[in-house]
């Protein structure tokens, strides 16, 4: 079965972002709560912050994870002002 020039452009597609996802999900999620705490600092930048920001764009499992993080710590934060 060939395959059309928009389907070799969606794979080829694919293949560029599995490249720049350097994490796995397990990966990912041990590190998301460092990373909620980093977002809120503007001035704090890491490859690791990169990778694991890569890697929510991507996964939208991960991605779930990073927003539930967020909300408990919003929660937090709301319970002591």
């Amino acid at each position: 079965m060939a395959l059309n020039n928009q389907q070799i452009a969606t794979f080829l597609k694919l293949v560029a972002l599995v490249d720049q996802d350097k994490l796995d999900c397990d990966d990912c999620c041990s590190l998301i709560p460092e990373f909620v705490e980093t977002e809120s600092q503007p001035w704090t930048f890491t490859e690791l912050t990169e990778s694991v920001r890569t890697h929510l764009e991507n996964c939208s499992c991960c991605s779930d994870e990073c927003n539930n993080v967020r909300e408990a710590v919003q929660e937090i934060q709301n319970a002591f002002t």
